[in-house]
This record gives C-alpha cells, sequence and structure tokens, in this order.
C-alpha cells in the first residue's frame, strides 16, 4: 500500500468524538493534504460535558497538522443538526472546490481509499452520468473483472464528489411532490425498492424542516438526474462509530467495523459506464430486503386488525 500524498482537498465533518477525530487525523498525516476543510457543529443544550468535547476536537486540529496544509474551518455558532450541518458544510466546501473528498469523523479508510478518489475524480470529472465515488462496498468484494464499477446506489462512507454533482442536491426535495416523477422513479426503480425509499423521501418531503438525515436526499438527486455511484471492487473504509456516542448510529450493523482491503493499481477500467445490477441486487438484499419485508407485514397485519375491529 505505501505512503500516498493525496491531490484533491479532503473535508472532514466531524462533532464531539475525540478518539475516531484523532484517528482520523493521523491518518492525515501520512497523505498530507494541501488542503483540507474542516466542518463542526455547535454543541447541544443541556448535554453535560458536550462544549469541552466539541473544543477539545477543535483543538486536534489547531495542535495535530505539522504539514504544510491550509486548513479552511466551518464551525457552527448555533447547534444546526446532522441534516442542516452537512448540508450547509459540503455546500460550503463546493463553493471553493470544483471536487472533493469527504469524510465523517467515524469513517477511516485505507491510503488506497485516497489515490481512488483521485484518479475517479480526475477521470469522469466532466462525465455528467457519473454523480458521486464511493469508497466503500458493504458486500466486502466484488468481482466484476474490473477495479471497481456502477452503482445506482452507493455508501457515504467515505466518499467524493463534484461541484457540479452536488448543485443538484435540494435538501428539501421539492421535486418528490410531482406525481409524475413518482412514477418514473416507480418504474425505474421497481415496487420493491420504490417503496423503500418513498417510506423516507415522503417523511423528507413532509417534514423537511425537522430533519434529521442528509443522506436520503442526497440518494434522491442522484435518482432523479439518473446518477451513478463509482463502487471499488474491494471495501476501502471502514465505518468504527457505532457506539453511544454517535448521534444516529448507536445500534450495531452488519456494515460496521468492516475489513478493508488493498487495491492493485493501475486499474483496470470498465468497458461501459452501466450500472451493476447484479450488484445492486445482492446490495438491496443485504442492506435493506429484511427490514423492508418486516414492515410490509406489520402492515398487512395492522389491515387486518383494523378490518377485524371494523
Amino acid at each position: 500500500m505505501g505512503d500516498y500524498h493525496v491531490k484533491n482537498a479532503v473535508a472532514i465533518l466531524t462533532f464531539n468524538r475525540i478518539h475516531t477525530t484523532k484517528k482520523l487525523l493521523e491518518l492525515m498525516k501520512i497523505i498530507k493534504p494541501s488542503r483540507m476543510y474542516v466542518i463542526i457543529d455547535a454543541p447541544r443544550k443541556n448535554r453535560d460535558g458536550e462544549v469541552e468535547q466539541v473544543n477539545a476536537v477543535k483543538q486536534l486540529f489547531e495542535n495535530e497538522i505539522n504539514w504544510n496544509c491550509e486548513v479552511k474551518k466551518n464551525y457552527a455558532e448555533e447547534n444546526m443538526g446532522t441534516c442542516m450541518r452537512q448540508y450547509t458544510g459540503f455546500s460550503w466546501v463546493f463553493e471553493n472546490e470544483e471536487q472533493a473528498i469527504i469524510l465523517e469523523d467515524d469513517c477511516i479508510p485505507n491510503i488506497d481509499f485516497f489515490r481512488f478518489c483521485d484518479e475517479m475524480l480526475e477521470k469522469y470529472k466532466n462525465d455528467e452520468r457519473v454523480m458521486m465515488v464511493s469508497g466503500s462496498n458493504y458486500l466486502k468484494k466484488w468481482d466484476s473483472g474490473y477495479s471497481y464499477h456502477f452503482s445506482s446506489m452507493g455508501g457515504i462512507w467515505g466518499w467524493a464528489t463534484w461541484r457540479r454533482a452536488w448543485e443538484k442536491y435540494d435538501v428539501d426535495i421539492k421535486a418528490w411532490g410531482d406525481l409524475e416523477l413518482r412514477k418514473n422513479i416507480h418504474n425505474k426503480l421497481g415496487w420493491e425498492m420504490y417503496q423503500h425509499r418513498k417510506e423516507a423521501w415522503d417523511n423528507l418531503y413532509m417534514n423537511s424542516s425537522k430533519a434529521k438525515t442528509w443522506d436520503f436526499q442526497w440518494w434522491f438527486a442522484r435518482t432523479i438526474n439518473n446518477g451513478l455511484t463509482i463502487i471499488p471492487n474491494v471495501n476501502l473504509v471502514s465505518n468504527i462509530g457505532f457506539d453511544s456516542s454517535a448521534v444516529h448510529t448507536t445500534a450495531s450493523s452488519p456494515n460496521v467495523n468492516l475489513e478493508v482491503y488493498s487495491m492493485k493499481f493501475p486499474m483496470k477500467e470498465p468497458d461501459f459506464v452501466m450500472e451493476n445490477v447484479a450488484y445492486d441486487k445482492a446490495l438491496f438484499h443485504l442492506l435493506f430486503r429484511g427490514r423492508f419485508r418486516k414492515r410490509v407485514h406489520r402492515w398487512i397485519n395492522d389491515v387486518l386488525e383494523w378490518k377485524v375491529k371494523k
């Protein structure tokens, strides 16, 4: 694997977790980005010790950066919550950069992730079909015959994109109100996948001011623009943040602490820019099908119970 000095700017979103942020900064000392963007939310009110924790995280960026690096900081004055903090923070990054690599404080990649992102950002920078580069392969390995493939899905645990793609992001997903668009999305995704996403998008559309997530809106933007995500043939990022200190990911997950693997360079390029349908089906089965079927069973039981009462 060896040392690698990243070419693109790296944006880090962090908050109150000193131990994971410190691990990420140890990695930054190896790849030595020349430009870093640091996004931190303000402490929440009535959370004992959180002011001190957030200040300690900020102090890490004062003490640990010991190479030639331009560090830009975006620190919220009041707590914005995970949706608006990510949205405003990432938008700020792309006001300054045409393309960037983005990491949250609990997403720890290997060195190959940065070379992979650098090469993909350069190769597809003008290809409107491609909207994201993901370092996560939740299936761990996928032998497509190439070093990477394309997906209509793709994880945000270590990712990269371009300003041209991020400009399509709408935190309020206003386009979801277009019934004709919904029909087209249904036809594109199929019933099962559509039902899974519909639940999330309905909630966001009707309660956008209370949204606690930002990534379902990013998924929506990619879906309505037929945007593809680049997936490496091996997993390059491990999420180590599923614990009681997390804002959302406090429960266990089969995707936590995934093993990371080395990539072979130079990469073998795929012959076509199109979705790998077999991969997406396998990924949906792993991530969503079980949970979706449980919800369907609950819906059926609720309907039957209602009919019995009626």
